[in-house]
């Protein structure tokens, strides 16, 4: 089965997942990695300038808290969770996307200077902001101050979503 897009490029899907390691499906080779739980684990690390060590605790424990391990220091990975009907997978609305929020609220509200931030899964994102003559990434801003990009349509209103992020940032004590 397959789809072919402008370019003549061919795409391909597998009617299931092969149990073998490699699989061919019409004259076109698969292949599946041996499995080892989820299959891109999030890797996120950080540094905070002249932060007090409670703050660095604090965050710590929040993001082990929604299943990130401590790889050492302030390098976290996230490589999902065990559930009793599918096994290790990621859960991106429950784990990733909530302690990412609450990172940013947390640092919004205690005033906290982010000097680095990565996240990396398979792609990455990035701030560097240890030379101020060279940064990169933006820094992170109230709800107030940030800047929307317009949207394909106007359902989202702006200042909803500016309450959101203010709300949050006020929320993390």
């Amino acid at each position: 089965m397959g789809l072919s897009g402008s370019g003549g490029h061919s795409v391909r899907f597998l009617p299931e997942m092969p149990k073998h390691p490699a699989v061919n499906v019409d004259g076109v080779s698969f292949v599946r990695p041996e499995p080892c739980g989820v299959d891109m684990p999030l890797t996120l690390s950080y540094d905070l300038a002249g932060a007090p060590a409670n703050r660095h605790n604090y965050l710590r424990s929040m993001l082990e808290r929604f299943g990130w391990k401590r790889l050492g220091g302030s390098v976290f990975r996230y490589s999902g969770r065990n559930s009793k009907t599918v096994g290790l997978h990621e859960d991106w609305l429950n784990d990733v996307a909530p302690s990412l929020m609450f990172f940013r609220s947390y640092i919004r509200h205690h005033d906290l200077r982010l000097k680095r931030f990565t996240i990396d899964a398979q792609g990455v994102s990035f701030v560097d902001h240890s030379d101020p003559t060279a940064r990169v990434g933006r820094p992170l801003v109230s709800g107030t101050k940030m800047k929307f990009i317009t949207p394909t349509n106007n359902a989202s209103a702006v200042q909803t979503l500016r309450d959101f992020l203010d709300a949050s940032e006020k929320a993390a004590m």
